[in-house]
């Protein structure tokens, strides 16, 4: 539905704001470009190979040196869901 789909950009928009505030843009960006996800969600296949369903687990703890849920609650908390 619409509202879904607005709820989910605003979390993801909110997501990314965290990650270029608090880790920098080239940071983001190295994830960005990496991602190989298209506009649908789907990982990408590179080089006629499946990439693995974590692989973006994978590049968030590559990148930002944490693991996804430890930036995940830093979100969260800088949300202030967690005090």
């Amino acid at each position: 539905s619409f509202v879904a789909k607005s709820t989910d950009y605003m979390k993801a928009g909110s997501f990314v704001k965290f990650l270029i505030e608090h880790y920098g843009l080239p940071k983001f960006k190295k994830l960005y470009f990496n991602s190989k996800i298209d506009r649908d969600g789907h990982i990408f296949k590179v080089k006629g190979k499946q990439l693995p369903a974590n692989y973006l687990k994978i590049l968030l703890k590559d990148v930002y040196r944490k693991s996804p849920q430890k930036i995940q609650m830093e979100w969260l908390k800088n949300l202030g869901f967690f005090l």
